[in-house]
């Protein structure tokens, strides 16, 4: 039976670390960060395994699946001396081990407290029982220890008592003297005081709430009658079993599934009562096991979650129900039929539990998987964005960009119908941050792509910031649109106030860090990067950038400290290759040099700083045509590196303005203050355009930055060129209106408007100008437009999603009368 239930999870092996594996065990591998709970036994069974694993997850997998088999092993046993036969203990033992329920709490890391729980409160039921046997002498202290095992793995534990007690009842027994319940009371006394210690407070942290889900007390009634009745109905079929089961804040009492959740829920009650009543005791207490193992939950629905009805409850919860399913057949069934039953309902347990296995094997197959269950869950969006957003700033892929910012936009949508009053929908506050979050770095990284600086991603966070100004993630983000536009100053200030809202927000440690370098504060970047590694050892981006300012600083021995470390720990990365590569140019070594990056992009061809530096090591040898081939490609790659384009555009320079002039725009855009910044300004301001597009970006690039005088500049340069340009009436249009000349903005965004027929910014703009004019039919003149444009041509970019949006909150703001957003 063991091997059998062994055999079925056996695929969760090849699995990775998922959701908040990366944040107890990669982030934290001592796992000194409780996070609201206190699971210590669990806490340091992990410790072990990730000291003994070297952080691999394959060690942490074989410990979930064993932790499961040993709790299967722990079920048989309980099962044995409930019913006193060894084939309704196996049978019962097969179809628990095997159920789909577990899926979550043996395919992720994160939840082997459940299984862990689960065994000891098996085995704590089991010495209760069998000291009762034994005709209770004493007092049961081996039932007691499994029970401190069993509470220092997880709380719901706490039904051990009551489920002893449902024992004693069933079978005809009093409560008995205090003696039978002292070794689950100190137990229990020993639990508290050390929750209490750990939270620092009397509720020992049983007060807190993790969902309000701001319904009345009619809706939690009715929730409660849905997770009972859905506990069972998992139990028995767990077909419908999902990763999520979302909470509808409003639900008819003639919906399907809550009418299914109450027969359950009737039946259960009524099959207990029946039993009890036959005086089937084994029945009887089996029946219900489940509601007094749920009972926990039942009573703090706050504690939950946002989707409260979790698989994960039914951890040891559903053995009564397996045991009673067994129990009923062997006892009213031909055995041979009986056992032919439970093979095949065990059969078709596993083929659900080895499909629903590989859900969990990444992040992006589980989030996928929820998104894809759930469409109307806000959750899943962001979750599956997030990992999108992540796989997009590792690998460049645009795809995954794209996809990311559909599913923010889907998940805008959402909280927007969950404002509205659409009852099918439950957002909660962490939804509204996260999700404009992912809107507000999709549009960011769109911005760095297209060069359009201006596309809103720095408003986005800005309102972010001003809803919800306990936000260190808003923060970060908004430091990070304002390091592209330039705003050093300001982006420090913002990772600052984060981290004093959350010290250990590695990205705001690490952020703030590049920022200092940047100003060339060595000493802050190095101090703030080596707490960012502190936070999460042997990161590969840590330790290369702690190279790189320690070589900035002439410590090379340091620095060969640091790349050392980052090839211990990361033997077939390119970047500790680069980073020696750049130590040896420091040497006039440039043959070492060139070798080294040659040998990172044998490791990673798409190495972009591999590449940037062999193309400045071929320029240093005059070997243009390798240069350029090395830093095109280094451009496509680093994206917002100004030197990579800067490099590039002037070695086109030499043989053509024109093939230059993208480069060197990009460098513009991308420009910190210094001396190679002006020097570009001054080489850009020489050139004689023949069309007004590139002056109007690098006016663009002016204006995001707030430098309205160099925008203006190029400006006039612009239409001096082209005085009829669409773009160039658009782009004065806007210096005007920042300026606070009204009636010269109107002029200019009115031509833009008429010259370009498509354009989404020109009426967005013109309708927010009119607006402050109190024109209100003419702005919402401009928004129709607009979407009409929209609607035939439809929204090609994320800014262009942004505007159709925002148009459409204003233009309802405006036929309401409220004050526009």
């Amino acid at each position: 039976m063991l091997i059998a239930v062994l055999g079925v999870w056996l695929r969760s092996l090849s699995g990775e670390f998922v959701s908040d594996d990366k944040l107890w065990i990669l982030r934290d591998p001592e796992l000194t960060q409780q996070q609201g709970a206190w699971h210590p036994l669990a806490g340091t069974l992990l410790l072990f395994t990730n000291v003994l694993g070297h952080n691999s997850p394959l060690a942490f997998h074989w410990l979930a699946v064993l932790l499961h088999v040993a709790a299967t092993a722990a079920a048989f046993a309980l099962a044995l001396e409930l019913a006193g036969s060894l084939a309704v203990a196996l049978l019962a033992a097969l179809l628990f081990g095997v159920h789909p329920a577990h899926t979550g709490s043996v395919a992720w890391i994160s939840a082997l407290d459940d299984s862990l729980c689960a065994g000891f409160v098996f085995l704590a039921l089991r010495g209760w029982i069998r000291w009762r046997k034994a005709g209770s002498i004493g007092s049961p202290w081996l039932a007691g220890l499994w029970l401190l095992l069993a509470l220092l793995s997880k709380e719901a534990a706490l039904a051990v008592a009551p489920l002893a007690l449902l024992y004693d009842l069933a079978n005809g027994r009093k409560a008995g003297p205090a003696r039978a319940w002292l070794p689950f009371a100190l137990a229990g006394l020993l639990w508290y005081v050390g929750r209490a210690a750990v939270f620092g407070e009397l509720g020992a942290g049983f007060g807190r709430t993790t969902t309000h889900f701001g319904v009345g007390s009619v809706r939690l009634a009715q929730l409660r009658i849905e997770l009972l009745g859905g506990y069972t109905w998992l139990s028995l079929w767990p077909q419908d079993v999902q990763l999520l089961h979302p909470f509808h804040p409003t639900l008819s009492g003639s919906d399907p599934g809550f009418l299914r959740a109450l027969a359950c829920s009737a039946g259960l009650i009524a099959a207990i009562a029946w039993a009890w009543k036959r005086r089937a005791t084994t029945l009887a207490f089996a029946l219900a096991f489940l509601p007094i193992a749920v009972l926990p939950g039942l009573v703090r629905i706050g504690s939950l979650g946002t989707a409260p009805l979790s698989e994960r409850e039914l951890a040891f919860g559903l053995f009564g129900i397996v045991l009673a399913l067994v129990w009923c057949l062997w006892r009213w069934l031909p055995h041979w039929l009986a056992l032919a039953c439970c093979l095949v309902v065990g059969t078709l347990y596993s083929m659900r539990s080895v499909e629903r296995t590989a859900f969990w094997h990444d992040d992006l197959a589980l989030f996928r998987s929820q998104h894809a269950q759930n469409p109307e869950m806000p959750e899943p969006c962001w979750n599956l964005g997030r990992v999108l957003l992540e796989r997009y700033r590792a690998s460049g892929s645009f795809e995954d960009l794209a996809e990311a910012t559909r599913v923010f936009w889907q998940g805008l949508d959402l909280i927007h119908r969950a404002q509205r009053g659409d009852g099918s929908i439950f957002a909660t506050r962490n939804d509204h941050i996260q999700i404009n979050l992912g809107v507000a770095w999709c549009l960011l990284y769109d911005g760095e792509n297209s060069g359009d600086l201006e596309n809103g991603a720095e408003d986005v966070f800005q309102q972010v910031v001003q809803r919800y100004p306990e936000s260190d993630q808003a923060l970060v983000g908004l430091a990070s649109a304002q390091v592209q536009r330039g705003q050093l100053d300001e982006a420090e200030k913002s990772l600052r106030s984060a981290l004093t809202k959350n010290e250990r927000n590695v990205e705001a440690h690490k952020n703030l860090g590049i920022v200092l370098m940047s100003r060339g504060n060595l000493d802050g970047a190095q101090t703030e990067l080596a707490r960012a590694l502190e936070l999460r050892p042997d990161h590969l981006e840590d330790l290369i950038w702690l190279a790189r300012i320690t070589l900035q600083q002439g410590k090379e021995e340091e620095a060969r400290v640091w790349i050392d470390r980052a090839r211990a720990a990361h033997p077939e990365s390119s970047a500790p290759l680069v980073v020696e590569a750049l130590l040896a140019t420091r040497h006039k070594q440039f043959d070492t040099a060139l070798q080294l990056v040659d040998r990172a992009l044998e490791r990673n061809h798409d190495d972009g700083e591999a590449l940037a530096l062999k193309g400045k090591l071929h320029l240093r040898r005059s070997e243009k045509n390798s240069a350029q081939q090395a830093l095109v490609r280094a451009c496509d790659l680093l994206p917002t590196s100004f030197e990579v384009h800067y490099n590039m555009g002037a070695l086109m320079l030499e043989h053509s303005t024109e093939e230059a002039l993208p480069y060197l725009v990009r460098a513009y855009e991308l420009r910190t203050p210094g001396e190679a910044a002006d020097a570009l300004r001054e080489q850009l301001l020489r050139v004689p355009f023949s069309a007004s597009r590139t002056p109007c970006e690098l006016a663009q690039a002016d204006l995001a930055r707030g430098d309205l005088a160099a925008a203006n500049e190029w400006a006039l340069k612009a239409q001096a060129i082209e005085p009829g340009n669409g773009d160039v009436h658009l782009v004065l249009g806007v210096i005007a209106e920042r300026r606070g000349a009204t009636e010269d903005a109107v002029r200019e965004l009115e031509a833009a408007r008429r010259l370009l027929p498509s354009s989404l910014e020109a009426r967005y703009a013109l309708a927010k100008l009119y607006i402050h004019v109190a024109e209100k039919s003419k702005a919402i003149d401009a928004l129709q437009e607009l979407l009409k444009i929209v609607n035939r041509e439809g929204a090609s970019t994320p800014k262009d999603e942004a505007l159709r949006r925002s148009a459409r909150e204003l233009l309802e703001d405006l036929r309401t009368g409220t004050v526009p957003r």
